[in-house]
């Protein structure tokens, strides 16, 4: 098992890697969102309700439960609220 935080292989001979993200940035910050777009609330713009599979929970764009951990690697973290 390689650690949380190996570097990614290069691509085999004849592919072309097309991104990559290493997740460098401060412990609690978010992700780049140049690159990454976040699913908020409990469906898709325009998509069934609870994400087509009655999924219950709603995503957050909250680094409390999406964040960087400081050594490359990104943190999530379910929260349970009184809903």
């Amino acid at each position: 098992t390689l650690p949380a935080n190996a570097a990614a292989p290069p691509p085999p001979a004849g592919w072309t890697q097309v991104f990559l993200d290493d997740f460098n940035g401060a412990a609690g910050s978010g992700v780049n969102t140049a690159d990454w777009q976040y699913t908020t609330g409990t469906s898709y713009p325009g998509g069934p309700a609870g994400f087509g599979t009655g999924e219950i929970e709603t995503m957050t764009a909250s680094t409390s439960n999406v964040s960087l951990d400081g050594s490359g690697n990104l943190r999530i973290t379910p929260l349970r609220d009184a809903a």
